[in-house]
C-alpha cells in the first residue's frame, strides 16, 4: 500500500488530499518529502519505522519536510549496515510454522512473528528514488513457500527488512 501511494500519490485515497500541496513529486527533496509527508498520515503514523539514509549527502533534503511521529527515528547507514545484512533471518521462524500438522503445537510462535520483528525500516537513497515496503512479509512469506514466486502485484525486495521503503 505504502509503495502504490508514494508512486501514486495523486491517485492514493490515503494520500490525495495531501498530494494536492505538491507543485512536483519528480527530484529528490521532493521524493524525501513526500516520503515524510506519507509517514505522519493516519495510513502510516502508527508505525514504527527508521529512515535511513545511506549517507549524510541527503539529510538536509529532510529539513522542510514535516516532522515525523516521536516512534520513528531517523539514521544515516552504509546499506551493508542495514539490520537486514547483520542480524538473523527474519524468516529462521520458517521451520516452526512450516508444518501445518503442528500447527496447534507452534500457534504460539507463528502469531507472534510481528512482534518479534516490530520495527520497520525505510532506507532514503537517491539514486533509484524507488520505494520498497513489506507490511506483511510472513503473508508474502507464506505465498512464496506455497507458489515459488512472489504476490502478484509485489514489487518490492524480499529479505530486506520486515517492512522497507527505500529511497536510494
Amino acid at each position: 500500500m505504502f509503495e502504490w501511494a508514494w508512486q501514486h500519490p495523486q491517485e492514493s485515497a490515503a494520500m490525495r488530499q495531501a498530494a494536492a500541496t505538491f507543485k512536483s513529486f519528480s527530484g529528490v527533496t521532493n521524493k524525501i518529502k513526500l516520503a515524510y509527508t506519507m509517514l505522519t498520515l493516519p495510513a502510516w503514523q502508527s508505525l514504527n519505522i527508521t529512515v535511513n539514509y545511506f549517507s549524510t549527502k541527503y539529510t538536509n533534503h529532510s529539513a522542510s519536510c514535516p516532522s515525523l511521529p516521536e516512534q520513528m527515528k531517523v539514521k544515516v547507514l552504509p546499506m551493508d549496515e542495514l539490520p537486514c545484512y547483520t542480524e538473523a533471518n527474519e524468516f529462521e521462524y520458517k521451520d516452526d510454522c512450516g508444518n501445518l500438522d503442528e500447527y496447534d503445537e507452534v500457534s504460539d510462535a507463528c502469531e507472534t512473528v510481528p512482534e518479534t520483528y516490530p520495527n520497520e525500516v525505510v532506507f532514503v537513497s537517491a539514486d533509484n528514488l524507488h520505494s520498497i515496503i513489506h507490511e506483511a512479509c510472513h503473508e508474502q512469506f507464506e505465498h512464496i513457500e506455497e507458489y515459488g514466486t512472489r504476490k502478484p502485484g509485489e514489487s518490492s525486495n524480499l529479505g530486506v527488512g520486515n517492512v522497507v521503503t527505500s529511497f536510494h
